[in-house]
């Protein structure tokens, strides 16, 4: 008896689409996909619900477009912070959001966020760690802030820049399905000193790496949803449904995932019957197509069934016969991935 199999994110690396990337970043341009993300890893909303989360989000200050040079910087406005001779910096998202422990009647006092979807978590030609690009590009936001540096830069103003990244392929086993804030502290070396922490805490990296589809905390399930293109499990933790525009962009990132899903179906299987007969362990049609798939071929097939059966609300039958394939295909892929466990 087989056990039941839990496929991860970590499935649909292997046919990343840039049309789908595209598509999943524009919706980090909404409010909505946005509140559900902040109420959940950044501290001032903490015990907020997401639509109060939203009510903070300057709408008009969400941006993603970017310029090239240095020298157009100077006369666009800017979603990417640089001045002559910086290096020009692009952003998924990057807006304002009021913050609620700092502001006052008189005075609003807000957040600088940067949003980044990350596909490879271990970026090579260079490699370099990703926590190490998002101190980078927090600091950067604080830079931005201030502009020219002059004798009477007023460092008092300068706002607190959450850097948050969503990290979902490559990642190590061990830090799949976590979590982790990086920020600025104070210690006392020798006696203590009484600074209010707001003076000093004005930079935050977070990191929320997938990956981990059994973790059932809220982050991970709206994510995993998210990318899915899943309206109705988005919905659990904000409506977006009032927002005609952002269920179509949705449910264009539902049609792509899915074709995506299928495209790497057809290939990875196709790709593998031909290596179990390149290497003579084809052994008919059915046997060949079981020992020609690898893992990562498998987890794209069980994963895709799954979507789609979500998706459509077809059966395992229907969704695998509009894929042109059979439940026996469906069950050499699970014996493949039992046989690697």
């Amino acid at each position: 008896m087989l056990d039941p199999i839990e496929i991860t994110m970590e499935a649909v690396k292997t046919f990343s689409d840039p049309h789908y990337d595209n598509s999943a970043k524009s919706l980090f341009l909404y409010p909505e996909i946005l509140a559900p993300i902040l109420a959940n890893v950044v501290p001032e909303y903490q015990g907020m619900l997401t639509e109060q989360v939203m009510e903070y989000i300057v709408k008009s200050s969400i941006r993603r477009d970017g310029v090239d040079s240095a020298s157009a910087l100077v006369a666009a406005q800017q979603t990417e912070p640089g001045s002559l001779g910086e290096k020009v910096i692009r952003y998924d998202s990057h807006f304002l959001a009021k913050n609620p422990r700092l502001s006052t009647k008189n005075m609003r006092i807000y957040l600088h966020i940067d949003l980044e979807m990350q596909n490879d978590y271990k970026p090579h030609a260079p490699a370099y760690p990703i926590v190490t690009r998002g101190v980078y590009y927090a600091a950067r936001g604080l830079d931005s802030q201030l502009g020219v540096l002059t004798e009477k830069t007023d460092y008092s103003s300068l706002q607190k820049v959450y850097s948050i990244w969503i990290c979902r392929e490559n990642i190590p086993p061990e830090l799949r399905g976590t979590v982790t804030s990086y920020v600025i502290e104070k210690f006392d070396r020798h006696g203590v000193s009484n600074e209010p922490k707001h003076e000093y805490d004005l930079l935050s990296v977070v990191l929320i790496r997938l990956g981990d589809d059994t973790k059932k905390e809220p982050i991970f399930q709206y994510l995993n949803d998210f990318f899915a293109g899943d309206i109705d499990g988005m919905c659990k933790y904000i409506n977006i449904k009032k927002n005609k525009e952002l269920v179509k962009g949705v449910k264009q990132v539902m049609t792509l995932s899915q074709s995506i899903f299928s495209r790497g179906i057809q290939e990875g299987l196709a790709e593998g019957e031909a290596k179990g007969r390149a290497k003579g362990i084809a052994e008919g049609e059915a046997k060949g197509r079981a020992k020609g798939i690898t893992e990562g071929e498998a987890k794209n097939f069980i994963f895709s069934v799954k979507i789609l059966m979500k998706n459509t609300n077809k059966s395992k039958e229907e969704v695998l016969t509009m894929l042109g394939k059979t439940n026996q295909d469906y069950i050499n892929a699970l014996q493949v991935l039992s046989d690697n466990n």
